[in-house]
């Protein structure tokens, strides 16, 4: 049973997800895979997938294997958001009872390759990790920022990132 790509891009919102980057099949474009679960769902699934124009094309998408489930269990539990819909979940528990096939898009991977794999994504995953500092605001500024509700430090930082982002801005402020 394969999972269709609809489903099978559910698994960009598990907060646990592993992102790996695979540099063997990344000769003619990036190309990622990602091991994760479906809101908390047993299956653990992997997706292989290319960025292009800022949007993702799902290449295949199975069930995980025995390497790719122990990497991914790994990591924190999950905290569930939303339920798959019944299909959905059905799809799952059918996929549970197949067994994994592997293909050219999709192969199975040696410890070696996902030891390599993991590296990349820690380098990555330092590269993209925001560090927390300080900062003074006006208590009219905190307000502000507080009134957008829960996350607004969220806001706060995509502002600021886009501003440092655009030259003409930073001069006005200098």
């Amino acid at each position: 049973m394969l999972i269709d790509f609809e489903t099978a891009a559910l698994v960009f919102a598990d907060e646990n997800r592993i992102v790996l980057y695979d540099e063997k099949h990344s000769e003619y474009e990036d190309r990622y895979k990602t091991i994760g679960s479906i809101n908390g769902f047993v299956t653990v699934i992997t997706v292989i997938y290319s960025v292009r124009s800022k949007s993702i094309r799902i290449i295949s998408a199975r069930k995980a294997d025995r390497k790719e489930k122990e990497q991914y269990y790994g990591k924190k539990e999950m905290d569930i958001k939303k339920k798959p819909t019944e299909e959905q979940q059905k799809m799952l528990r059918e996929t549970e009872e197949t067994s994994i096939i592997y293909d050219d898009d999709c192969p199975e991977l040696t410890e070696e390759e996902l030891a390599q794999f993991r590296r990349i994504s820690d380098i990555r995953n330092d590269e993209r990790r925001k560090q927390t500092i300080s900062l003074r605001l006006s208590p009219q500024a905190i307000k502000k920022a507080k009134s957008l509700g829960k996350g607004y430090t969220s806001v706060l930082s995509r502002m600021l990132e886009a501003d440092l982002n655009n030259n003409e801005r930073i001069k006005q402020f200098l």
